[in-house]
């Protein structure tokens, strides 16, 4: 996992847990399904970030293209 998702997984909730998995990496990271439900909307927001900043697109544009993320993955904001 690159290091953006590993944040995003933590930050949804995962973590690791040695004693649970016998696995002493600590990007090793369980989690239960209202973590894993959170880490896909931080990707899906993620992606919608990238859209909205990017200079070559019109404001208007970048808003389109970012409702139109929310709701393909049904986090409609």
């Amino acid at each position: 996992m690159t290091e953006l998702m590993l944040t995003l997984a933590r930050l949804a909730g995962a973590h690791a847990d040695s004693r649970l998995t016998g696995v002493s990496d600590p990007n090793f990271l369980i989690a239960d399904m209202y973590a894993l439900e959170l880490f896909s909307q931080l990707i899906v927001e993620e992606c919608v970030s990238v859209v909205l900043n990017n200079s070559l697109r019109t404001d208007d544009m970048a808003a389109i293209i970012a409702r139109h993320i929310r709701q393909h993955f049904e986090f409609d904001n």
